[in-house]
């Protein structure tokens, strides 16, 4: 059993059904989604909005999304302790996954955004809103990795603002909105850009 094994599943114990709060999840689910090591694994999600994480961990419960660990963490939770945690984790400020990115690709990552109306839904800041998730600053390999799950129909996406359907994206496409949109992240070393 390696390392990354171990710590999925210390944290599925610690949020499991048998913690008392939703509070007391919050250290152990961000032992992944807040660790600098799992970034491109595992997205960040403090700060995250609150009806955005109900929604997806009550997808991940009950198997509409099956992505380990994540499903077996949810598996067992109700309502009520999904309601706290994702309640507990949007009150902490959201930190960006600040990468480098090519300012070229972000650029051309700005115009393929544009071109689908992505910020019609996430905003023009990708900050999104409720249901909507906020993206700016989320880590690029993550972004595309998703961005490819919708391609292949793995995660659904609706058809975009501009009646584009994700899985007309070619490769550099999903790179190019990747980088843009980590490229809004409120990073410091970003600041006055």
């Amino acid at each position: 059993m390696n390392a990354r094994t171990v710590i999925f599943a210390t944290a599925i114990l610690a949020c499991g059904p048998a913690a008392a709060t939703g509070e007391s999840s919050v250290t152990a689910c961000l032992e992944c989604h807040g660790r600098a090591e799992y970034h491109g694994q595992a997205p960040a999600i403090a700060g995250q909005h609150d009806p955005y994480m109900q929604v997806q961990l009550r997808r991940f419960r009950d198997r509409h999304r099956d992505v380990f660990p994540m499903s077996a963490f949810a598996g067992g939770l109700d309502d009520d302790r999904i309601a706290a945690i994702a309640g507990a984790l949007s009150r902490l400020p959201w930190i960006a996954q600040c990468s480098g990115f090519d300012a070229t690709a972000a650029e051309q990552g700005a115009a393929q955004a544009g071109r689908m109306g992505c910020p019609d839904c996430h905003g023009a800041g990708f900050e999104g809103v409720e249901v909507i998730p906020r993206l700016a600053g989320q880590d690029p390999v993550y972004l595309e990795r998703q961005i490819r799950n919708f391609i292949q129909g793995r995660r659904y996406h609706p058809p975009t603002a501009s009646g584009l359907h994700m899985d007309t994206l070619e490769a550099p496409e999903v790179a190019a909105l990747a980088a843009y949109i980590n490229s809004l992240g409120p990073c410091p070393a970003r600041a006055g850009r």
